[in-house]
């Protein structure tokens, strides 16, 4: 079921996807509405068609999601068998309505290890050779810090998580044992995934335990930025994440 959702100016002053076909815009601002309150739905190219684009014939919607993920708007994934897709900082930039039902998808946190690679899946296909959506590659922004990247296509081994210092124990505890409650106990990579995280909503390393304390107070599977009293978040801006 679709969902309104917030549309930002900054958008259209996107570098990646003012020199890419339109439709890739459209497609994008089309997948907030059809995600759940995480940023997370149903990688089904057929079905998103059927939704967003019903009277346009011959669009390659497939095609587009993996151009989406190479510029890292997006990321595509599988979780129970599930292929999903994640709108990145989706978060940040959307303020669902505090009476949103949660979805029952899986999330992003609980992708599968090793990742699958999409280009082996009957689903998902990459883009094909002299595809005209491609466009210059520019530096696009990442969702981990540079000491993340890649961790998930490496296989963890001894590797023993540690809570940093700046993040209250009380209150990360709580947020543990309320995933448990959930079912939704957290690896060791899942834990760095929610310090990365924090980290991005806390850059002076402040205001963490409130975060955490808010996410089990609403019985939330991650962490988002601290709601005011109106229901909108501390971002008032896009802030050129796009």
């Amino acid at each position: 079921m679709a969902r309104a959702r917030n549309l930002k100016p900054s958008i259209f002053k996107n570098e990646l996807l003012g020199q890419a076909d339109p439709i890739l815009t459209l497609l994008f601002q089309g997948l907030w509405t059809l995600a759940d309150r995480r940023g997370i739905l149903e990688d089904r190219p057929l079905r998103i068609k059927a939704e967003l684009f019903p009277y346009r014939d011959g669009l390659d919607v497939n095609g587009y999601l993996t151009e989406l993920q190479r510029l890292e708007f997006i990321e595509r994934f599988t979780a129970r068998k599930l292929a999903l897709i994640y709108i990145v900082n989706f978060t940040k930039h959307q303020s669902p309505h505090p009476t949103e039902k949660p979805s029952d998808l899986p999330d992003f946190l609980d992708k599968e290890e090793p990742n699958q690679s999409f280009s082996e899946s009957p689903v998902i296909t990459p883009l094909s050779n002299g595809s005209e959506h491609v466009v210059a590659a520019l530096i696009p922004y990442s969702l981990t810090p540079d000491s993340l990247k890649g961790a998930s296509t490496k296989k963890q081994t001894s590797k023993t998580f540690v809570l940093p210092d700046w993040i209250p124990k009380d209150q990360w505890q709580s947020f543990e044992e309320m995933r448990k409650k959930m079912r939704k106990p957290m690896t060791d990579r899942a834990k760095e995934l929610i310090v990365a995280e924090l980290h991005k909503l806390c850059p002076d390393q402040s205001g963490a335990g409130q975060i955490l304390d808010q996410s089990v107070r609403h019985s939330w599977q991650d962490v988002y930025a601290l709601k005011e009293k109106n229901g909108t978040d501390h971002q008032t801006a896009w802030a050129g994440a796009l």
